[in-house]
């Protein structure tokens, strides 16, 4: 036997009204008459009918109410005066039927575009969008540089960061820039005298999807790379608290279908948001024991290849490794003791990537902040694709997956058998 209702869901925003109005006369003409809205648009079966629907915004409604508050009761009478019958309420958005055929508008039209375009705009989406410029400006900042760029590209946390913000940013440009084309549109429709109507004629709002679905994919994306990483405990934490948080939505949404206002799916909204921040804020670069394993692990010391007066001071070395899925980065760091007070390290770096476009990048930023001290080309040296030695003692090295830079002293020169020992201890092609 087929059940009596039919629970929906479907997404609106303020400034399409009247599609969500033309969705439900849709519905009640296939026999579906609304009934109630709780977490979901519930309808009940009944015969086809020609119904016609509102929805207004009511501005004197919370953006958190979930179910009709004492100005909805008095707000009813009066449309009932006008020939309209309250259904339901949720958020700002007041759902009324048609009751006679002399039915008056409850609103202007120039009162109904202002009611939805201000219940548009929230402080916290303007907070998201500020706090979102922000960091794409950090990022396009940070792209700048060598050392900002390589520091980004290669650690997981700051990509997915990146992702995360560049599709929030995406969709709430989205999401404004529709409801500034809807507003010009009315304007222009008001001004040449046509109807108003406040939507795109569309029976769902293609944003609010679209957005869901984009983040989605990202948190897949970087779930996916933790595991590759190895970190299977924390995607296994992220997915046992992801679940813990949906069965307690589910929880709170049959056990209080509709409430005034909504204060635990707050507190479940702000826990999701530590926990998610918590999970892409984690460190991803793998550091070994300084004084056990990293000189076993290091390909080369400075001894190697030249002389070194402080050699006999030998302190201590690192190997720091961070990796996304750009490819990943690999430093290595040797400290020796000068005096008492002062100790001099000598690093080199190692950039790999199966993206031309990442050691492109990275190769562009080295050469334009090496142009003001001057280079000096010795790829043949190096047998590279090409390489060349900064004015700092720096030689930078690119080879086909690879970028090698050597920070050395600036009085250091390399002789051609003192690289080919490098190359030989790094394992160059």
């Amino acid at each position: 036997m087929a059940s009596k209702y039919k629970r929906v869901r479907k997404e609106f925003d303020y400034m399409h009204c009247d599609d969500f109005a033309a969705y439900l006369s849709e519905m009640a003409a296939k026999g579906w008459h609304f009934k109630i809205w709780e977490d979901r648009l519930v309808f009940e079966k009944g015969e086809p009918a020609d119904v016609t629907y509102a929805v207004e915004v009511f501005d004197k409604a919370k953006e958190r109410d979930l179910e009709p508050g004492w100005d909805a009761f008095e707000f009813s009478e009066y449309c009932e005066a006008a020939g309209w019958k309250f259904i339901d309420s949720r958020r700002k958005f007041y759902v009324l039927k048609k009751i006679r055929e002399d039915a008056v508008p409850l609103f202007d039209s120039e009162e109904r575009v202002k009611n939805a375009w201000k219940a548009s705009f929230h402080i916290a989406e303007i907070i998201a969008v500020v706090l979102c410029i922000g960091f794409m400006a950090f990022v396009v900042n940070s792209f700048a540089s060598f050392a900002g760029f390589t520091n980004f590209i290669f650690a997981y946390e700051k990509v997915f960061r990146g992702m995360f913000f560049c599709i929030a940013l995406f969709g709430l440009f989205y999401s404004y820039g529709e409801r500034i084309w809807i507003r010009i549109r009315l304007g222009a429709d008001k001004k040449n005298g046509r109807e108003i109507y406040l939507g795109n004629h569309r029976k769902g709002a293609f944003h609010i999807y679209m957005l869901q679905v984009l983040l989605l994919v990202a948190i897949v994306i970087f779930l996916m790379d933790l595991c590759l990483l190895g970190h299977v405990k924390i995607v296994a934490f992220a997915l046992v608290a992801a679940v813990a948080i949906i069965l307690f939505c589910i929880f709170l949404r049959r056990v209080f279908p509709k409430r005034r206002e909504s204060k635990e799916m707050l507190i479940v909204y702000w826990v999701a948001i530590f926990l998610g921040f918590m999970v892409m804020g984690m460190n991803n670069s793998e550091s070994v024991d300084s004084r056990k394993n990293a000189a076993q692990e290091m390909p080369f010391l400075v001894t190697h290849y030249r002389e070194y007066p402080h050699a006999s001071k030998y302190k201590l070395s690192d190997i720091s490794r961070t990796r996304s899925i750009f490819g990943k980065s690999t430093e290595y760091t040797a400290w020796y003791t000068i005096d008492e007070k002062t100790d001099q390290r000598i690093r080199y770096n190692a950039y790999e990537s199966r993206c031309d476009w990442v050691l492109n990048k990275i190769w562009r930023n080295a050469k334009k902040e090496a142009m003001s001290d001057g280079i000096t080309y010795c790829t043949e040296d190096w047998q590279a694709e090409e390489a060349f030695r900064n004015g700092g003692g720096d030689y930078y090295v690119k080879y086909n997956n690879m970028i090698f830079v050597l920070h050395e002293l600036p009085d250091v020169y390399l002789t051609k058998e003192q690289i080919d020992i490098i190359r030989h201890k790094m394992d160059f092609k």
